[in-house]
């Protein structure tokens, strides 16, 4: 199962899955190099780093963000 990290809170990672539900995890559990946003896959207890997911989903919600909060057309 594909899951995101939407926050730390103390020594937890506060994760949500393609389903919108959240998971509470230890943060231990993730590489120290973890941040919010990430992408991980969680199979079998074993939690992996999907860098190529992860960077298009930033790049789709910048783009997300620009389109919404960009000033009038000059």
């Amino acid at each position: 199962m594909q899951l995101i990290i939407d926050r730390f809170e103390g020594g937890q990672a506060v994760c949500q899955t393609p389903a919108g539900e959240s998971l509470l995890l230890a943060k231990a559990l993730f590489p120290p190099e973890a941040r919010e946003g990430d992408l991980f896959l969680w199979q079998e207890g074993s939690i992996t780093l999907l860098p190529e997911e992860t960077a298009l989903r930033r790049k789709t919600l910048e783009e997300r963000f620009f389109r919404l909060f960009k000033g009038p057309e000059q």
